[in-house]
């Protein structure tokens, strides 16, 4: 390395070290933190600062902070599928429109059924349908959800004095910000975490990033340089880091790590090169400590992630645009007929197969009732499936 790099690294290390430490005057100044605060090891305390974290309406949106590290895709749960399909699908003009037709089809004076609603049971079909094929992509993503959340991490007790031969197995859902994980080779990495120790003696850890770039060449990160030499105990004990509140920018990342008592309480500062994110695979070192600062729906992977939508195809949206316009002929269809009734009945005429033996209405009233009987014989024009 030429003196040139060396001087600018140093440079470098010295700007981020300043814009910490302005970051953590800033929190003490205010109210409100402006930042994450973690405390290695301590999942009470951990939990009182998350809850005081800002809410911020996004996207994406964050705050105040969450301790588990539980992913979510799935839509549904058992007892919200029936309302919340049920709005989904009637969320759509045409089905709103077959509900409307079934409900005129119930008033005798404009039903052409004899108030029996005909148009429900097709209707109704085609929403269980729906429902159907609805169900059955959201129980295959609660199956990849619990793929996820069951795989099996390695953390290192605070009670056990964070020993490295003596890591207690824990699934990735009960992970939580604070707890110092292990990763080994080829594992992936279960949550977003500060880079603090390497089996490699220079501090280096590789990873490949393929689920959030798609390059599958390695990425060098790095103990800082300050932590490399102490002892994995005296680097946790009494520690904290003070980073980022939680955002979805995977080439960015501030912090300050502050050791504890037994280390002096250096302030040693953090950058991207010194955090391993969700979804990376660690390979080509044998193994790698660090303590978590994001996790699940926190995590910078699933921040990038959108939210499960209902699929809307190019056939759908050509479809549901020729319904509006045929609904739009419907309508132009039924108000011409309609006009046309009324000012036959003004004229003296008579409509036995509307009222029957009964006095005929004003010719207003006979084309608003006619209109809407034209809009249920004339429904048909619309099809009722239209996927």
């Amino acid at each position: 390395m030429s003196i040139h790099d060396s001087s600018t690294g140093l440079l470098s290390s010295m700007a981020s070290m300043r814009r910490a430490l302005s970051l953590r005057r800033t929190e003490s100044a205010t109210a409100d933190p402006v930042h994450r605060v973690v405390v290695v090891g301590d999942e009470e305390e951990n939990k009182t600062k998350l809850q005081k974290e800002p809410h911020r309406a996004g996207p994406p949106h964050t705050g105040p902070g969450t301790q588990t590290n539980e992913v979510i895709t799935s839509i549904y749960t058992l007892y919200s599928f029936l309302p919340l399909n049920l709005r989904r699908q009637m969320s759509r003009a045409a089905n709103i429109y077959f509900l409307c037709i079934s409900i005129l089809q119930c008033i005798k004076a404009v039903s052409i059924t004899s108030g029996v609603p005909t148009t429900a049971l097709p209707l109704a079909f085609v929403l269980f349908v729906t429902a159907v094929k609805d169900a059955i992509e959201d129980f295959n993503r609660h199956k990849a959800d619990a793929t996820e959340n069951n795989r099996l991490g390695h953390v290192l007790l605070k009670e056990k004095h964070f020993d490295l031969h003596h890591p207690h197995p824990t699934m990735w859902c009960d992970i939580k910000v604070g707890d110092v994980v292990v990763i080994k080779n080829r594992e992936l990495i279960p949550a977003d975490i500060v880079l603090l120790a390497s089996s490699e003696p220079s501090g280096l850890a590789f990873v490949m990033t393929a689920n959030l770039d798609g390059e599958t060449n390695l990425k060098a990160k790095e103990v800082h340089q300050e932590l490399r030499q102490l002892p994995l105990p005296a680097k946790l004990a009494g520690a904290t880091v003070v980073c980022d509140l939680p955002n979805n920018n995977l080439e960015h990342f501030e912090g300050l790590y502050t050791l504890g008592p037994e280390a002096g309480e250096r302030k040693v500062p953090l950058t991207q090169r010194n955090i391993l994110l969700r979804g990376c695979m660690l390979r080509n070192t044998n193994w790698a400590v660090g303590v978590v600062v994001y996790t699940g729906k926190e995590t910078k992977i699933q921040m990038n992630t959108a939210e499960a939508t209902q699929k809307i195809g190019s056939v759908r949206r050509f479809v549901d645009r020729e319904t509006v316009m045929v609904f739009g002929l419907q309508v132009l269809c039924c108000l011409c007929a309609a006009v046309v009734g009324g000012i036959y009945v003004g004229r003296g005429g008579q409509m036995p197969y509307l009222w029957v033996g009964a006095r005929l209405p004003d010719p207003a009233l006979s084309g608003f009732i006619q209109f809407w009987t034209y809009t249920v014989l004339f429904s048909n024009m619309l099809p009722i499936s239209r996927e």
